[in-house]
């Protein structure tokens, strides 16, 4: 039963791979300045490496990939984009901002799926001989990168027809 349960919770994780790596090629169509979309190609790749790892680890530990768990991440992602559309028709800072807030989370949830995966590791002979504390690294690393995305774009689709502060410590001062 204990191995159900972690071949269930890592193919949750490996659904939410694909719906930020889908989310992510949106993001990528529909950016036409050259520097974002080569941050967000490069975060797409990690993302694309990571989730090689974690359907690696799948295999060893259960049978494979969940069909169904990857078919629920793809219409998870297909609602999400949707409800975004909604939020800002005309593809503009909010959408954008947004979907980085939705990336943003979604690398916060794989962080802890690696330090989970890390803690049950020492029980689970499949998960050994990963370094799980280079993935909790670069998880946490693309989270940050991502964050700063995140709040420049919250800046800007948020503060519209605003003073924007130059800084969060110049909005404190204030």
């Amino acid at each position: 039963m204990a191995v159900d349960a972690l071949v269930t919770y890592m193919n949750d994780h490996l659904a939410g791979s694909r719906s930020a790596l889908d989310l992510l090629e949106a993001l990528i169509e529909s950016t036409s300045d050259a520097k974002t979309r080569e941050f967000l190609d490069a975060v797409r790749a990690e993302i694309a490496a990571d989730r090689d790892v974690l359907e690696q680890l799948i295999r060893r530990v259960g049978s494979g990939p969940s069909v169904v768990r990857e078919v629920g991440g793809w219409i998870a992602e297909k609602i999400a984009r949707l409800k975004l559309v909604i939020d800002d028709p005309s593809n503009g800072p909010l959408r954008h901002f947004e979907a980085l807030e939705l990336l943003a989370l979604g690398i916060q949830g794989k962080s802890a799926l690696w330090r989970a995966l890390s803690i049950v590791a020492q029980a689970v002979p499949e998960l050994t001989g990963v370094n799980f504390g280079n993935l909790i690294r670069r998880a946490e690393d693309q989270y940050a990168r991502v964050e700063d995305q995140r709040v420049a774009a919250a800046r800007v689709a948020l503060m519209s027809g605003r003073d924007v502060p130059a800084t969060p410590r110049a909005a404190a001062k204030g």
